[in-house]
């Protein structure tokens, strides 16, 4: 599931363009320094005062270098506003401030800005760039884990006051004396998370604060902003591994909201994905309102999420999970910890009530949800010596048959694909007369099959005539000698040198037509 993962980071940087920044016009406007002011709790900094503000604070600062005429920069301004009047009361207090990135170029370039907003946080005059999702939560929770420490001792009712004001957290409650094994496995679990921070107590009044919760030493909850707003662990207090799936999966909402800042956090979470794509109608509202009464029931299984057809965002995880817009409305499936290059997908069409959606996930769950297969029209006739799957013909062709079937897959765009379309039909005709073994060709922009595990493009694959429920591999040169040796020596049915032969002559003239 690796390349899986690889996968959904390259869609949701490439596709849904989740950390924008404006080109950057680094040019000299001659402007000089000037005294600091402070707007809504920011710092306003140049050139003239930057390393002064640095060396008389001795605080971390973060930093905002931005455009002035940089839409993201404004749409960031009042999420940055709120970020430094949390960090203003933190402990340690952390100074937040801002920089005209094209006033002043040569600060900029100190400190390797290439776009804009460009966020750094400077610890001791060292410089750590900000790469997540541009909110407040994950800014202030960034910017503490890096400036320190992972996890913050509660001394008192007053610090544990102040740190239940900085949203999503987890706070675990132990004895004096018996903190050591969880303590190791919060550090563990902290960097691992964004958005979440991570604190502990062994303080009698922290924790007369929360036993009004009904939590009792020891002890370790969870508050977030949405649904239940607080949630006990059950769990092994010394398991990192269980701390973190259970961080993980309360971190979000019963349904969440899918947007260009949540996208890679949905996809990357590992939970299969429960998506609900309707039209922005009655119809498709009324339909929605079934999937959020059904969704809380889910134990936090799966992330659901609504998305509509006429929503920019929402079109491009369309895009990604190939919805088109003539299935809507359409409840999908999509186990994001498939192998290969794309999701394993389940379908529930048309209308649904919320029996019919609670039993489409039952069925998931037990294994009996048969997945979605694509498949483009089947070839009314197969004409040369390379037989062209489709996705509803491959069972019947590949799994079914008694010979040995060795594909090819293919996407149109792909330009490798290209060069090896006439290699792979070389080697078809050469073996055109081997009755034991079928070479076949699959576009796989438009055709799936079940157990898809395909990494890339060009693929090639050998289902043998014995042992159809293990495909293999090929992976060396695309060359015409390579992949017909490789097949002579995998295939079950034998092939002969003399058939494998190139053809020449008058038999090479008549292969070829």
């Amino acid at each position: 599931a690796i390349q899986s993962k690889v996968l959904a980071a390259v869609l949701v940087h490439s596709m849904l363009a989740l950390r924008v920044v404006c080109l950057l016009f680094l040019v000299s406007s001659g402007k000089t320094a000037e005294a600091s002011l402070e707007e809504d709790d920011v710092l306003v900094l140049n050139g003239g005062n930057f390393a002064e503000t640095l060396n008389s604070s001795k605080r971390p600062l973060l930093v905002e270098f931005y455009d002035p005429s940089c839409s993201y920069c404004q749409e960031l301004a009042p999420k940055y506003a709120e970020t430094a009047r949390i960090l203003k009361t933190s402990q340690p207090p952390i100074s937040v401030a801002k920089v005209n990135g094209v006033a002043w170029k040569g600060l900029a370039r100190q400190y390797g800005v290439s776009g804009f907003p460009f966020i750094v946080l400077v610890i001791a005059g060292k410089g750590h760039e900000y790469r997540g999702e541009h909110t407040s939560q994950a800014l202030v929770t960034w910017t503490m884990k890096t400036a320190g420490p992972l996890v913050t001792q509660l001394e008192s009712a007053a610090d544990a006051e102040q740190f239940d004001k900085y949203g999503m957290s987890v706070v675990g409650l132990f004895e004096e004396g018996e903190e050591e094994a969880s303590l190791a496995a919060l550090k563990k679990v902290a960097p691992q998370v964004n958005n979440v921070l991570f604190a502990y107590s062994t303080s009698a009044s922290v924790i007369a604060r929360y036993e009004g919760e009904g939590v009792s030493v020891p002890a370790l909850r969870m508050v977030f902003p949405h649904d239940e707003k607080m949630r006990k662990f059950s769990g092994d207090l010394q398991s990192s591994s269980e701390i973190l799936n259970f961080v993980q999966t309360y971190r979000h909402p019963a349904v969440s909201a899918f947007s260009g800042e949540t996208a890679e956090a949905i996809l990357g979470d590992g939970r299969p994905l429960l998506v609900l794509f309707r039209d922005d109608n009655a119809d498709g509202k009324a339909l929605e309102k079934t999937f959020r009464d059904v969704a809380p029931r889910l134990d936090r299984r799966m992330i659901a999420v609504v998305a509509s057809s006429s929503d920019p965002t929402d079109q491009k995880l369309m895009q990604v999970l190939d919805v088109s817009s003539k299935e809507l409305p359409v409840v999908r499936i999509e186990n994001t910890k498939s192998a290969g290059r794309r999701y394993k997908k389940h379908a529930l069409r048309g209308a649904f009530s919320e029996t019919v959606l609670n039993q489409f996930v039952l069925d998931y769950f037990s294994g009996t949800l048969k997945p979605l297969i694509r498949s483009a029209p089947a070839p009314a006739s197969q004409s040369g010596p390379v037989h062209t799957l489709v996705g509803s013909t491959f069972d019947a062709v590949v799994k079914d048959s008694a010979k040995d079937v060795f594909v090819y897959f293919y996407v149109p765009w792909c330009q490798p694909c290209k060069k090896l379309e006439k290699t792979w039909s070389k080697i078809a005709k050469r073996l055109r007369n081997v009755n034991t073994v079928i070479l076949a060709k699959m576009d796989g922009s438009v055709n799936d099959f079940e157990g898809d595990d395909l990494e890339g493009y060009p693929g090639f694959k050998l289902w043998r005539a014995n042992n159809k429920n293990e495909a293999l591999t090929y992976d060396g040169d695309g060359a015409e000698e390579p992949l017909i040796s490789w097949l002579m020596e995998k295939a079950d049915l034998h092939i002969s040198p003399e058939e494998a032969k190139p053809k020449t002559g008058k038999g090479a003239a008549k292969a070829d037509l």
